[in-house]
C-alpha cells in the first residue's frame, strides 16, 4: 500500500508536469499501470505453460488464432510445446527482430522485454524514452523495475508521447485512424472514464494494434477502483462505440494483420 500511494503520488506529479489535466485521463492511467507493470513495476512474466501460449499468441494456436481463455489445452500446436516454461527463447522469438531489437540470436527480445509501470517494450523505446529522461536505459534496463521515480516519469512520458505527439500525426496523414481517433485529440476534454481508458489503452498498445475487448474491460475496472482519488462518479458511456475484437485476424487500423502490427512509437 506504501509503494501504491508513493507511486501514485509520483505519477501525479509527471501527469501535471505534462498536461495531462483530465481527472478521467489520470484515472486511466492509473487502471493501464494497474494491469500492466503494477505500482511497484516488474519485468514482463515469459514463463508460459502450452496450455496458456495460444490465449495469448494466435501463432502458438492450431486454429492460427488467439483462443479463449480455457481453451488453450485443446489447441496448442507443437510450436507452443517447443517454446513452454522457455521464458527467454519465448521472448527472443515473439521480439526478436521488431520493434528495434535485432534478431533471436542478438538475446534482445528478452533483455528488452516488459519492464516499468506500463511495460515499455524493445530496444527501440528504450533507446528513444531513455534519451528523453537523461537516462541510458539500453545499457541499464533494470533501472525501470528499480527507481520509482523514473518508473513514474517513464511511464507518464511514453503515454504523453503517444497522446499529444504521435496520435495528431497519424489523425492528420491517415483517414483510418482519423475516424477511429480525431475525436481524442483533445483529450483533456474527455468527459468519461471509457473514453479515457479507450484512447489510452490504445496508446499503450500501439496505435496500429487493435486490443481485445478482454483487454478494454480488464483496464476500465482496474481504473474504476481509482475514481474516488479524483472526486469523479464516472456515469458517462462514452463515444467509443467500436467493439475491440479478440480475434488477432482481424486487421487494425495500419491495415496489418494484429499479430504482426508492429507497435507504433
Amino acid at each position: 500500500m506504501i509503494a501504491e500511494k508513493k507511486a501514485i503520488s509520483l505519477l501525479d506529479t509527471y501527469m501535471d508536469k505534462y498536461g495531462i489535466t483530465s481527472p478521467y485521463m489520470k484515472t486511466a492511467i492509473l487502471g493501464i499501470i494497474l494491469s500492466e507493470g503494477g505500482f511497484d513495476g516488474n519485468s514482463e512474466n515469459m514463463n508460459y505453460s502450452k496450455e496458456r501460449l495460444p490465449e495469448v499468441w494466435g501463432k502458438f494456436s492450431k486454429t492460427g488464432k488467439v483462443v479463449k481463455k480455457g481453451q488453450g489445452k485443446y489447441n496448442y500446436n507443437q510450436l507452443a510445446e517447443n517454446l513452454e516454461y522457455k521464458p527467454e527463447d519465448l521472448a527472443n522469438f515473439i521480439y526478436g527482430d521488431r520493434l528495434g531489437n535485432g534478431g533471436k540470436n542478438t538475446n534482445d527480445g528478452w533483455t528488452y522485454r516488459g519492464r516499468g509501470l506500463n511495460q515499455l517494450t524493445g530496444k527501440g523505446s528504450y533507446e528513444k524514452l531513455g534519451k528523453q529522461l537523461g537516462v541510458d536505459l539500453v545499457n541499464n534496463p533494470e533501472l525501470l523495475n528499480e527507481d520509482p521515480d523514473l518508473q513514474a516519469h517513464a511511464a507518464v512520458l511514453f503515454l504523453y508521447n503517444r497522446i499529444n505527439k504521435t496520435l495528431p500525426r497519424l489523425v492528420k496523414n491517415n483517414s483510418s485512424y482519423k475516424k477511429r481517433f480525431k475525436d481524442y485529440l483533445d483529450y483533456n476534454n474527455i468527459d468519461n472514464l471509457e473514453d479515457a481508458n479507450f484512447l489510452l489503452t490504445s496508446a499503450n498498445a500501439g496505435f496500429g494494434n487493435y486490443p481485445s475487448k478482454e483487454k478494454f474491460t480488464k483496464r476500465l475496472r482496474k481504473a474504476q477502483l481509482y475514481l474516488k482519488n479524483y472526486n469523479l462518479d464516472d456515469s458517462g458511456e462514452g463515444k467509443s462505440k467500436d467493439e475491440p475484437v479478440q480475434n488477432e485476424s482481424v486487421k487494425g487500423a495500419t491495415g496489418t494483420p494484429l499479430d504482426k502490427a508492429p507497435i507504433t512509437n
